[in-house]
C-alpha cells in the first residue's frame, strides 16, 4: 500500500539493514587464547580461518539468530533443548573458557536475571497494556492531521481514490497467515504496545525501508510488491528489536 506524500527512492530492503555476525576479535596479550594457542603459526591459522568465515558472509546470508527455530536445526532436528541440554550445554561452554573469563561468566546468569526484573518493571510502569481494539484504533492518525500547506486537502481525497483501486490493497485483503508462523501476532504485540507504532510504520516507506527477507509478490496489474507475510525469523529479530531498542 502506497505511503501519503512520501516518494521512496533507493530505500534499503531489509536485507540491506540485517544485523548480521559481529566481526570476530581476540584479546591481545591473551597467552593460549580461547582455544588454547600457544605459537604464532596457531594463532596465524586462526586469523586465516576468521578472515574466511567473514568474507564468506556477504548482505545475502542469513542473519544469526539464537532462536529455538534455529536452535531445532542445530541440534539436528531433535526438537527444543529440554531443561538438561541447556544445562549440559552452558556447563561445557563455561568449561571451555579459560580461567579468568569463567570469573566473569559465572555471575553472568544472575545479572541477566536482575536485568529482566528491571526490563519487566519498566514495562509493566511505562506501557499498559492494549486491552481492548480501540486502543490501536486511536494509534491510526486522521487523514487530517497530514493535511498542510504541502498535503493538501485535494491531494489527501486524491491519495483515497486511488486507495480504493490499489491493488496491493486487494492483495492484503486476500492474504492469510500461515498456521506454522508463530511469531507474527507476539511481534505485533510487542511493537504495538512497546513502541506505541505498528510494525508496519517502522517497516515502510516513511523511514525508507521495505520487507526484503523474501521476494517480492506479483500483483494482478502485473508489478510487484513486498510480501506482507513476514517469516517468522524475521518477526522474531524485529520482536526483540522493540524490547531491547531505544
Amino acid at each position: 500500500m502506497a505511503s501519503r506524500g512520501v516518494k521512496q527512492k533507493d530505500a534499503p530492503s531489509s536485507e540491506q539493514g540485517r544485523v548480521g555476525r559481529p566481526s570476530r576479535s581476540r584479546v591481545e596479550g591473551q597467552p593460549g587464547g580461547r582455544g588454547g594457542l600457544n605459537n604464532e603459526d596457531d594463532e596465524e591459522n586462526e586469523n586465516e580461518n576468521d578472515d574466511k568465515d567473514d568474507s564468506d558472509f556477504t548482505d545475502n546470508s542469513p542473519p544469526d539468530s539464537d532462536s529455538d527455530r534455529g536452535e531445532v536445526k542445530k541440534r539436528g532436528g531433535m526438537g527444543e533443548a529440554t531443561a538438561s541440554d541447556k544445562l549440559a550445554i552452558l556447563t561445557s561452554g563455561f568449561m571451555e573458557l579459560d580461567p579468568e573469563l569463567q570469573t566473569v561468566a559465572k555471575e553472568l546468569p544472575r545479572k541477566l536475571g536482575r536485568q529482566a526484573r528491571k526490563s519487566k518493571k519498566w514495562i509493566k510502569g511505562h506501557r499498559d497494556q492494549i486491552k481492548q481494539v480501540q486502543d490501536l484504533f486511536d494509534l491510526i492518525p486522521g487523514a487530517d492531521s497530514d493535511i498542510d500547506a504541502v498535503w493538501t486537502r485535494e491531494l489527501e481525497e486524491d491519495f483515497q481514490q486511488g486507495l480504493r483501486q490499489d491493488p496491493y490493497l486487494a492483495y492484503l485483503h486476500g492474504c492469510t497467515m500461515p498456521a506454522s508462523n508463530l511469531k507474527f501476532l507476539p511481534m505485533w504485540k510487542k511493537v504495538c504496545r512497546l513502541c506505541r507504532q505498528f510494525p508496519t510504520e517502522i517497516i515502510s516507506p516513511l523511514n525508507s525501508l521495505e520487507y526484503g527477507a523474501t521476494g517480492q509478490v506479483l500483483l494482478a496489474d502485473g508489478t510487484s510488491r513486498p510480501d506482507p507475510i513476514w517469516t517468522p525469523l524475521f518477526c522474531e529479530l524485529l520482536g526483540q528489536l522493540a524490547v531491547a531498542g531505544p
